[in-house]
């Protein structure tokens, strides 16, 4: 005769209360980092898109490909400032001892590697998850930016080698 699972064992160690308030706190950290995100990509993408026209236009192609390299420098130090903020956060939560740890545990679950071990305290344990979202929607966002400016480049690159 199966044994159906004991329903009190399942629930062990959940509490509610603390699942609301950890998705809240992260649902409203993904707003701002993903907000941030949105803001510098978009700048640097609108600012990159008319600098590569204007010197496409004057036939400055090494240029414009020097600005699709500075795009792409310019969307790593907004995902540094991403696991940073994100960093911080674990310390203003006192989820971590020190900001070392802090920036280690953020970077290594933002970027999915995951070569930090879970040692967030109890209760707060599913906020890596949201961490982990966080870095991968911004980098398929940055993804998309850089596909769209090294259409620019390539194009450039082409007339380069036509002259």
């Amino acid at each position: 005769m199966p044994t159906t699972p004991d329903t009190s064992a399942l629930l062990s160690g959940f509490n509610l209360l603390s699942l609301v308030q950890e998705t809240f706190v992260a649902l409203c950290a993904i707003l701002l980092a993903t907000g941030f995100h949105g803001a510098w990509s978009s700048r640097i993408l609108f600012h990159s898109e008319g600098v590569m026209q204007r010197h496409l236009s004057a036939k400055r192609f090494n240029r414009v490909i020097l600005q699709c390299y500075l795009a792409v420098l310019g969307l790593v130090l907004v995902h540094l400032a991403e696991i940073g903020f994100w960093g911080l956060s674990l310390l203003i939560f006192d989820l971590t001892d020190n900001l070392l740890e802090a920036l280690l545990i953020a970077g290594s679950t933002y970027t999915t590697v995951g070569f930090e071990s879970d040692s967030l305290r109890p209760g707060w344990k599913l906020y890596m998850i949201f961490i982990a979202v966080s870095g991968l929607f911004n980098f398929a966002w940055s993804t998309s930016t850089l596909m769209t400016l090294f259409t620019q480049g390539r194009e450039a690159y082409r007339l380069k080698l036509r002259l």
